[in-house]
This record gives structure tokens, C-alpha cells and sequence, in this order.
């Protein structure tokens, strides 16, 4: 049978399991202070730190208050998971 065009196009990529996705974050925090605070938090090092920005008008960019933060094992992933997920920053609750 031949494979649709959707088909084709629809095929997701398998999940990394080591990266967490963050919302809820204050518009002021940077990669660097969510850093900070999983290491604050959990006593966690992390691979790496995305904070999302969109676009503004005249070329700005602003947080919106979402990151991606990739975590070196799946045992640092099960504790952030439990440590991080409610931990205040800036006086907002984080959601992992």
C-alpha cells in the first residue's frame, strides 16, 4: 500500500529521556539562575539550559516563562522531577 504524504510527515521523534520541560518561570530568569536553582533546589548539575524567548517588535526578545533543561542521568531526571516540580523562584512555583 502506498504511504501517504501525512503518513510520512507524522512520525515523531522517540523522546530524550534526560530532558525536562519547565513552565511557570518568572519572564526575569535566564538559563544561568535556572541553573542555579536546580543546584539550589536538588543539588543538581545540568547538562544544559534553554530559556525560551519570543520575539517582540523592533528585534526584542522576551522569556515566556518556558525552559528546557537537560539533566545527565534518568537518576537526576526522577529527582528533579520530585524535587523541583512546586520549587519557588521568584515566588512562583515552577512546573516540571
Amino acid at each position: 500500500m502506498a504511504e501517504t504524504a501525512h503518513a510520512k510527515h507524522s512520525s515523531k521523534q522517540p523522546r530524550d529521556p534526560l530532558v525536562l520541560y519547565i513552565s511557570n518561570l518568572p519572564h526575569e530568569v535566564s538559563d544561568h539562575f535556572v541553573s542555579d536553582a536546580f543546584y539550589e533546589g536538588a543539588q543538581l548539575e545540568v547538562e544544559s539550559v534553554e530559556v525560551l524567548k519570543m520575539g517582540m517588535p523592533h528585534g526584542h526578545k522576551k522569556t515566556c516563562g518556558l525552559a528546557v533543561v537537560k539533566m545527565r542521568t534518568e537518576a537526576d531526571v526522577a529527582k528533579a522531577k520530585e524535587k523541583m516540580d512546586g520549587y519557588s523562584v521568584l515566588g512562583r512555583p515552577m512546573i516540571v
